[in-house]
């Protein structure tokens, strides 16, 4: 019996041999490129974090990709290569954390959700600085491998300390074959192997072993237990499961790296400028991908530098000069066939019509040629021209097979022809009107006959015995071309013109039969590309109208266009997957439509799209041109080829796929948050932050082209907004309060796909918030009552003034009146000179008005301001002064009307002015005066200066003048200055202090 691994390497042996011949390329690839938004066509390594977003390491930056757009950060990374030794930088996703090592091997790492960078530069329990890095393994928290270019590995803690260090002169326990590595691996069992240019190292628990002494070792990988290692050289080692040795095989050139793909246990080689080398499980069926620039699909570059496995099986193929290669499995699903992988003279642009003989062999109609299958990629062209009499390509726009084996063609301008599939024995039913020669469409009748569309015939029937030709045309559509038919039952047909609607005819009675009017009248002017009977419902698509679903029972029709979440209007072929899926066929690719029938409706539940990133042809189908074989594979011809595919093996499940959140921008620019916005679940933002856009993706990037989106503001919009395949929503001027985004994908309709949801606090101004409405009242309520309280004390001050003013009237203009007639009570009882009498009367009548107007000029006093008490004390002492025959002069310079002095303080002012001047009237037999009025500082200063007799300032007198001046003057905080010589005159300066504005009596209008 043969080993396991002698079986293994005669089969390897076996693979390398057929590499070198060449052989179909099965797999297909989408180009992801500067193109679309990556900083760099040069890409070194990828790796995928939890939220399923793609980060690319390139020469010049690092990429964050959510399948529709590129962040990038400007982090550059090493690229080396010396022949077959290629060194790059490295990335890798551990938790929540991404680990770089950038240009010069140093060590980076980023916080995923903060975005804050760390940079390692020295072991965090020594002095030693981090040698210049190749590779790092992280096993968890605390073991991380780190390789050296040229020092050995350092196994060391998430904080940098030193665990265990292994160098080529260390002790046993840590001695390796060389310092200089070249990779770090770890198998199924969790071995750590460390590669170097001197052969590979195994770590086990006390000691470790070293292999393949003299052997530069640039790569590992497992396979189903077995262990490869490859060198720079031709050829690779095996260590097999449960063997320790190493068996050396043949290996193709320049390989430096290899991945285990799990999904299909397929081995996936890359070299440096050979592409990709490919060994499935049995290490058979090899393949060698290579580029192609006159194949679309195939690798972009054959320098391929990194291979990463997404989270789901999807690889994605890093190159130099190429940007990147990604592959999924189901790319696989959509066969194509073109004119790269026929033979040079059959060409299938134009695919329009296709159909299968008996035997299940493939015909087509494309680019004015009739094919034939012979194999699964081998055809043959079926000549002809030479049958229909034209030296031009013939234009064939529907074929059919019958049970006999022959094959009918619909042609553009030469009727109908036949051709047998065995014999290729060819006929033509050619009328000689030209109006009969141009056929649409075909299908096999209930007898011994063929129903043809045409032109201007209306519906024709050709007995395929005899050739006899018959023409049906219903009243109302003389005119109009058939282009397709479909059958209903055994002998009932629904016919689809263009224009004219819809009819059923009846192979019993060879009568048109009309739909209901509101059909009719729904159906009269559209044109119709297709019709597909299934189940009770006739299927119509439409140019221009969308799909259409009649239910026959009931007469009732239901409309789907792009309102009902279609791509477009274009209709060109209906074909059922099951009861409850159709494939559809149109001018921007296909769609999968799955829908529930409730009674007399339909509802549709989910839409998927295809586009050409996904395999197929072009985006363009031709109408007419599709096709479901006996084994349920279903055809689509377009103008760049044939589709064919198998839907049981699609893997798509869009309900399955989460939304991000990306990115919120207020007033367009992006808020700044501690924590990265795809991982936050609320956002607080204030009163004038409330115009915003939101940004979103679905990580996907199998279908990432083909989403579409729903979005709604819980709290603002009252239901699901469609955005079609825009990733973003913004909003205006919101109103202050608490809302929840919700965003999910609107490919599933009545289903409910996952919804993210994000919920958004929009501050309110503090001017609306209940605290500051409360102030605001409370401030109301206590200024109301300050102005209570206020006129309260001026009120209760007035009645002062009045009890001040009755006691005045009492005290002083009483006693003079007791005077007045005492006086006169005297002069009546003592005979004395009447003249001097009269004298004292008018003295103390004066006296009495003097006091009048004092108390009347008391009431008046809170209505004059500074400058008018300035005025009176000038005023008064004119008067006063030029009554006693006294010179005087008064020097005012300023302006008062700013000085504010308090009610009481003016009248003391006034009061203290009148008693300097009656003083100086009464006892200083002055000739001349010279008063000084002036605003000093904060003080208002007045000097009174006479020529009079003077007196001595320092001797003791019994009058109280002067002591009640300095006592009502020292009450106000003022200043009193007295100056005088006997015979010299003398001079008094007083000085008060002006009072601060008072802003509450300001605002109230008093002083």
């Amino acid at each position: 019996m043969i080993s396991i691994w002698k079986f293994i390497f005669l089969n390897l042996l076996l693979f390398f041999s057929n590499l070198l011949s060449s052989q179909e390329q099965n797999y297909w690839f989408r180009n992801i490129s500067v193109e679309n938004g990556l900083s760099q066509n040069t890409v070194l390594d990828i790796t995928q974090d939890s939220l399923n977003y793609m980060w690319i390491a390139t020469p010049d930056g690092l990429n964050k990709y959510d399948g529709t757009n590129f962040t990038y950060y400007p982090i550059s990374f090493d690229f080396n290569v010396s022949g077959t030794d290629v060194r790059t930088g490295r990335i890798e996703v551990y938790g929540e954390d991404l680990w770089m090592i950038v240009r010069g091997g140093r060590l980076e790492k980023m916080a995923l959700k903060t975005g804050d960078f760390c940079k390692y530069l020295k072991f965090n329990n020594s002095e030693i600085v981090i040698p210049p890095l190749i590779d790092l393994l992280i096993e968890d928290d605390n073991k991380i491998w780190l390789a050296t270019r040229n020092d050995g590995v350092y196994l060391v803690n998430r904080n940098m300390d030193i665990i265990s260090r292994f160098y080529a002169t260390a002790p046993l326990s840590n001695k390796i074959s060389s310092d200089k590595i070249n990779k770090l691996f770890k198998d199924s069992t969790n071995k750590i192997w460390i590669l170097t240019d001197n052969g590979i190292n195994e770590i086990q628990k006390n000691h470790t072993a070293s292999y393949l002494s003299g052997e530069n070792i640039i790569w590992a990988e497992e396979l189903f237990g077995n262990l490869f290692f490859g060198n720079t050289k031709e050829y690779q080692f095996v260590l097999p499961v449960n063997s320790n040795q190493f068996h050396k095989s043949n290996a193709p050139k320049y390989v430096h790296l290899s991945h285990h793909h799990k999904d299909d246990a397929m081995q996936w080689l890359g070299t440096y400028g050979q592409g990709l080398y490919l060994l499935d499980k049995k290490y058979r069926n090899n393949e060698h991908l290579v580029t192609n620039k006159n194949r679309r699909g195939t690798l972009s570059s054959n320098y391929i530098l990194c291979i990463f496995e997404d989270s789901e099986g999807a690889i994605w193929i890093g190159t130099e000069g190429g940007g990147i290669n990604y592959f999924d499995k189901s790319f696989r699903d959509f066969h194509f066939l073109d004119v790269q992988n026929l033979s040079k003279e059959i060409s299938l642009y134009q695919t329009r019509a296709i159909t299968k003989d008996k035997d299940n062999n493939l015909w087509l109609a494309a680019d004015g040629n009739l094919i034939k299958q012979i194999d699964e990629y081998s055809f043959q062209r079926i000549k002809v021209d030479s049958l229909f009499k034209t030296e031009n390509k013939l234009r064939i726009n529907a074929l059919r097979a019958d049970k006999q084996g022959n094959i009918w063609m619909g042609t553009h301008g030469r009727g109908i022809a036949v051709i047998n599939s065995k014999t290729n024995e060819k006929k033509v039913f050619d009328d000689e009107e030209e109006k009969k020669k141009i056929i649409w469409c075909l299908l096999e009748g209930s007898q011994d006959n063929l129903w043809a569309g045409s032109q201007s015939s209306g519906l024709i029937s050709l007995n395929k015995s005899s050739g006899e030709v018959k023409e049906f045309s219903p009243h109302g559509a003389d005119n109009s071309a058939v282009k397709s038919i479909t059958r209903i039952n055994d002998s009932l047909i629904a016919v689809g013109f263009d224009p004219g609607g819809i009819q059923l005819f009846s192979e019993k009675d060879l009568e048109f039969q009309e739909l209901s009017k509101t059909v009719n009248r729904e159906l009269k002017n559209v044109v119709i590309n297709t019709l597909y009977y299934l189940n009770n419902w006739l299927w119509i698509g439409t140019s221009g109208k969308g799909l259409y679903a009649i239910n026959l029972n009931t007469g009732k029709f239901i409309n789907f266009g792009k309102k009902s979440g279609l791509t477009t209007n274009i209709i060109n072929g209906i074909v059922e997957e099951n009861s409850r899926k159709l494939w559809i066929s149109t001018n921007e690719g296909l769609l999968r439509l799955t829908y529930e029938k409730v009674g007399d409706k339909i509802n549709i539940e989910e839409i998927q799209q295809f586009h050409p990133a996904n395999g197929l042809q072009g985006k363009e189908f031709i109408a007419g041109s599709y096709y479901k074989d006996t084994e349920g594979t279903i055809y689509f011809g377009g103008i760049n080829g044939l589709n064919f595919f198998t839907p049981d093996n699609f893997k798509y499940k869009p309900e399955e796929i989460d939304v991000r959140i990306n990115e919120v921008l207020v007033d367009n620019i992006p808020i700044k948050r501690d924590t990265n916005t795809v991982y936050l679940k609320n956002i607080q933002l204030s009163y004038n932050q409330n115009s915003l856009a939101l940004t979103y993706s679905a990580p996907n990037y199998l279908f990432s082209d083909n989403f579409n989106y729903q979005y709604m503001l819980e709290g603002y919009d009252k239901n699901w907004i469609n955005s079609g395949s825009r990733n973003f929503t913004s909003y205006t001027n919101l109103p202050p309060g608490d809302y929840k985004f919700k965003v999910r994908l609107n490919n599933v309709i009545h289903k409910f796909a996952p919804v993210s949801t994000m919920g958004i606090h929009i501050d309110t101004p503090f001017w609306r918030t209940w605290w500051f409405i409360f102030l605001i009242i409370t401030l109301i309520i206590l200024v109301i009552y300050s102005v209570y309280r206020y006129r309260l004390n001026r009120w209760m001050e007035m009645q002062k003034v009045k009890d001040k003013i009755s006691a005045d009237l009492h005290d002083d203009l009483g006693s003079r009146l007791t005077s007045i007639n005492l006086l006169s009570a005297i002069y009546r009882n003592q005979k004395e000179s009447v003249t001097k009498v009269l004298e004292d009367i008018e003295k103390e009548v004066r006296a009495s008005s003097e006091a009048l107007d004092e108390i009347v000029w008391n009431i008046r006093l809170t209505d004059e301001s500074v400058e008018e008490i300035i005025a009176k004390i000038i005023r008064y002492a004119g008067e006063f002064l030029e009554s006693a025959d006294i010179s005087y002069k008064i020097i005012k310079n300023e302006n008062f009307s700013s000085v504010n002095l308090k009610m009481h303080k003016r009248r003391e002012l006034f009061l203290i002015s009148k008693e300097i001047i009656n003083n100086i009237v009464r006892h200083s037999n002055a000739q001349n005066v010279t008063i000084e009025i002036r605003k000093i500082g904060n003080s208002i200063r007045l000097i009174y200066h006479d020529d009079g007799r003077g007196f001595d300032p320092q001797q003791i007198t019994h009058r109280n003048g002067l002591v009640n001046l300095k006592k009502r003057i020292k009450n106000w905080k003022g200043q009193l200055e007295i100056t005088s010589e006997i015979n010299k005159g003398t001079t008094i300066s007083i000085s008060l202090p002006v009072d601060k504005p008072n802003l509450w009596k300001k605002f109230l209008g008093r002083n």
